[in-house]
């Protein structure tokens, strides 16, 4: 028991298996001992134990005197109370310890150095991004301005400008009736020999529906008469199937306040490139229907049809 106690060992918590070789490390000491083994080696120099390392019960037990003096430490033994004290602040663990902490520094100083060269190429990179960014946003900026600006030189263009109606042909009526629409303004548009459709008898948007995908294939041209019911029968076309109005009701209105009918108005529908048009009338007639045919009408702009002749409004 006195040996036992002279060469105080201390259990170190091992897996579920035996470890046939156990190492200690602290900092640049490096402790390898062997169970059953008296022989012990720190930093690769032999060193003679007076006991072994020994698994007792599954537990593996080392000398601490040994391991702890060699880790720089000083051990102190009490005979009365049998108490066992290890100063770790002693003076070689404590050189030992600020060499460490010394390399540890240096070695966090040169990680440190190399994160900061990474943060200032990436700081630069992303100057020259933001630089790339920046051109590229004036260069953006200054192609929607050329962009709106042709833009607007097209609209100009287009208004006024005379264009001719090609077939097929859809003339459409609401169920609000204009005198002369049939036969005669019909009948005009079928002498050229072109397939023309007729629509009529029905509220527009009832009647629109029944033949929509031919209607929108065609140069459309509604005809109204000037009245509410006329108008509102507009609207509600407008509500449902504005592709197929060449203006809006609300300016449809404005115009008729300051002309009065007939009023026509044609446009081109942007998506199929067909024309759209409308004529605001309590009677067409047949000369109305060969002049849209042999002298073509003006988009975006409102005009009359008096004196057999076709007028446009400033």
């Amino acid at each position: 028991m006195k040996k036992f106690f002279s060469f105080l060992l201390v259990a170190l918590l091992i897996a579920m298996f035996c470890i046939p070789r156990v190492t200690g490390e602290s900092d640049k000491v490096l402790i390898t001992m062997q169970i059953g083994n008296k022989m012990a080696y720190v930093n690769g120099v032999p060193v003679s134990l007076d006991v072994p390392p020994q698994i007792i019960k599954g537990r593996t037990l080392v000398p601490i005197r040994f391991v702890s003096e060699n880790l720089g430490a000083e051990v102190g033994w009490e005979s009365n109370t049998k108490t066992v004290t290890i100063t770790m602040d002693s003076i070689p663990y404590l050189k030992n310890r600020i060499s460490s902490l010394e390399a540890e520094k240096t070695d966090l100083t040169t990680k440190s150095n190399i994160l900061q060269n990474k943060i200032s190429e990436l700081q630069a990179k992303n100057d020259e991004l933001n630089k790339e960014i920046s051109e590229l946003t004036t260069k953006n900026t200054e192609l929607n301005s050329t962009i709106t600006a042709l833009q607007n030189q097209i609209e100009e263009l287009q208004k006024g400008k005379i264009v001719f109606l090609k077939p097929p042909y859809y003339l459409i009526e609401g169920k609000n009736h204009v005198l002369g629409f049939h036969p005669e303004f019909y009948e005009e548009f079928k002498k050229k020999g072109e397939n023309v459709g007729l629509l009529g008898g029905y509220p527009l948007v009832e009647g629109v529906e029944r033949h929509l995908d031919e209607i929108r294939s065609s140069t459309s041209i509604l005809v109204i008469p000037p009245t509410p019911e006329g108008i509102q029968e507009f609207r509600d076309l407008e509500n449902k199937y504005p592709d197929l109005c060449p203006l809006s009701g609300d300016k449809l209105v404005e115009s008729l306040k300051s002309y009065s009918s007939p009023l026509l108005y044609f446009s081109q529908d942007p998506e199929t490139y067909k024309i759209r048009g409308i004529i605001v009338a309590g009677q067409v007639d047949s000369s109305l229907a060969e002049l849209l045919l042999s002298k073509g009408v003006t988009l975006d702009n409102p005009f009359r049809y008096e004196n057999e002749q076709l007028v446009i409004l400033k």
